[in-house]
């Protein structure tokens, strides 16, 4: 039995041990049938408590939560429902939404790092200056620079893993940055081979986005809330049946008044905005639609949905 890759970790069940495949170790434990229990940590909780009131449009769109639960003496866990339970040898993939995926207070320190460096350099030798090299990174350097190195700049989004059945996840999409590339990948890795089991699920999905996209412009809790570094989650399974969940509300936190932007007129310069989440006219979509080859309505402009925005310092 999968059990839920939320948040890109993907687990499963063999003869009775929980295996891990990927992801933070110990952040995830198997609940009771039907559930999963991660740490806890407020942020995410009092998400969940917003996103679970019967009257919040956003509801069907993420997995219901249950309750705090106490599963190892004094640490705490959310019982969350497994979005996989009712699919059969399921086909998962996790796309990170945003244009930066990190919260300020993360990179908040100015410290230059050798190790970050390091790391930088071994994705790309020729990004760091002559400066860098010799004094070192900061992390919000660091950061910007892995965001510019996929597709979350450019297109408000990147691919985290796929995983397909019973086959180890990949999670080797790092570099894929331009929308070309990005649909190649979901089309060739994610969605199966069988044109009418494709066309099954992509009709499924694209209308699954259409009305996560409906929902999003109703929602009283998107347009109050920052959601940094959430992912939407793409199942399938061999039966066809497909769906698409929102997971992942870790750095989701409630913004001031008065902070409402029209998506698609972010600002791109340094210290302006810098956070993109899902809208009617949004890369994600496009990228998906190409990828299917399915029509998607057009949009007036006036229905563009609105987002809270974070601001880098």
């Amino acid at each position: 039995m999968l059990v839920s890759p939320l948040l890109g970790f993907l687990t499963d069940i063999r003869n009775g041990e929980w295996v891990q495949l990927a992801g933070h170790m110990d952040s995830f434990l198997p609940g009771r049938a039907g559930t999963i229990c991660k740490k806890s940590c407020d942020m995410e909780k009092e998400a969940y408590e917003g996103l679970c009131v019967v009257a919040e449009p956003l509801r069907e769109f993420t997995p219901l939560y249950f309750s705090e639960v106490e599963m190892v003496e004094g640490e705490h866990y959310l019982e969350l429902q497994d979005l996989l339970a009712e699919f059969k040898n399921p086909c998962v993939m996790d796309v990170k939404m945003g244009v930066r995926t990190f919260l300020e207070s993360e990179v908040a320190k100015k410290t230059t790092r050798m190790d970050l460096l390091g790391k930088m350099m071994k994705l790309d030798p020729d990004e760091p200056s002559e400066d860098e090299k010799a004094n070192g990174i900061t992390k919000l350097r660091y950061m910007e620079f892995r965001e510019k190195l996929s597709s979350s700049r450019n297109l408000g989004f990147r691919i985290e893993g796929i995983k397909l059945g019973e086959d180890p996840p990949i999670n080797t999409f790092k570099t894929k940055k331009e929308r070309d590339e990005v649909a190649e990948v979901i089309t060739t890795e994610f969605l199966p081979s069988s044109a009418p089991m494709r066309r099954k699920i992509v009709q499924t999905m694209h209308g699954r986005l259409l009305d996560l996209k409906d929902a999003l412009g109703e929602s009283k809790f998107f347009y109050t809330h920052e959601l940094v570094g959430s992912s939407l989650l793409f199942v399938y399974d061999e039966r066809g049946e497909a769906g698409i969940w929102m997971i992942d509300f870790g750095k989701t936190k409630k913004v001031r008044a008065n902070c409402q932007v029209p998506l698609c007129r972010l600002a791109r310069r340094p210290g302006g905005i810098d956070f993109r989440s899902s809208c009617a006219r949004c890369q994600r979509p496009a990228a998906w639609r190409s990828a299917a080859r399915v029509p998607l309505r057009a949009v007036p402009s006036s229905q563009l949905l609105r987002v809270r925005v974070s601001m880098v310092p």
